[in-house]
């Protein structure tokens, strides 16, 4: 998942509900029509965020996970 570089209080709120930055920075594009119909290119800096879905499951039901193999 990305975050904004400058969205300090989403990327607190993902880090508190378990994710982890990655450390990989990506330059995210994308464009928008306004209302007068004018096409605005954007490119927000953002930081690369993941999951451990397995690591969630255990957190949210107490269930064991399975060793390494």
């Amino acid at each position: 998942m990305g975050v904004g570089e400058d969205n300090a209080r989403a990327f607190a709120l993902y880090l508190r509900l378990g994710y982890e930055d990655t450390g990989f920075r990506y330059l995210d594009r994308y464009h928008y029509l306004d209302d007068r119909g004018t096409r605005h290119e954007v490119a927000e800096p953002c930081r690369f965020l993941v999951k451990s879905l397995q690591r969630a499951a255990v957190r949210e039901r107490g269930v064991r996970s399975p060793p390494d193999s």
